[in-house]
């Protein structure tokens, strides 16, 4: 997956005011090729107040699939924030996850953000596999 500095800044920005709670929100862009994501957008955390768990708002998916219809992007996955914990996809994140899209998950410790890493939920209920996450130029 392709992902610009700047966007990957702009999660790891989300992360760190969200800090000692989870954000989330979307990875917008393309699956084709190796996947790459063009534009992040923040998402609304319905389980807001919570450090371990999050709950996107329907809506706001709906909102965004509605925004970019005829844009040739698409949403391509989701970001989160693990607070003080590992960028690996846990328990919870597991029962949620939709096959085929891309996670990317911060570890962010005391308010910083440590690392990511990109996970990808396979098919027929496989688990999630990590996928290389090249950061570059926009």
């Amino acid at each position: 997956m392709l992902i610009a500095e700047e966007k990957l800044e702009a999660i790891f920005e989300h992360a760190r005011k969200a800090y000692p709670h989870e954000c989330l929100g979307f990875l917008v862009g393309r699956f084709s090729g190796e996947g790459e994501v063009k534009d992040v957008r923040p998402a609304r955390n319905l389980m807001e107040g919570t450090h371990d768990r999050y709950e996107m708002d329907p809506q706001d998916y709906l909102r965004l699939e509605e925004e970019i219809a005829g844009s040739g992007l698409e949403i391509v996955g989701f970001y989160h924030s693990h607070p003080d914990g590992q960028p690996c996809p846990s328990s919870f994140d597991l029962e949620r996850a939709w096959e085929e899209y891309f996670y990317l998950i911060v570890s962010v410790r005391g308010g910083e953000e440590v690392e990511a890493r990109l996970w990808r939920m396979e098919r027929g209920g496989g688990g999630f596999r990590e996928e290389e996450m090249n950061v570059g130029q926009s």
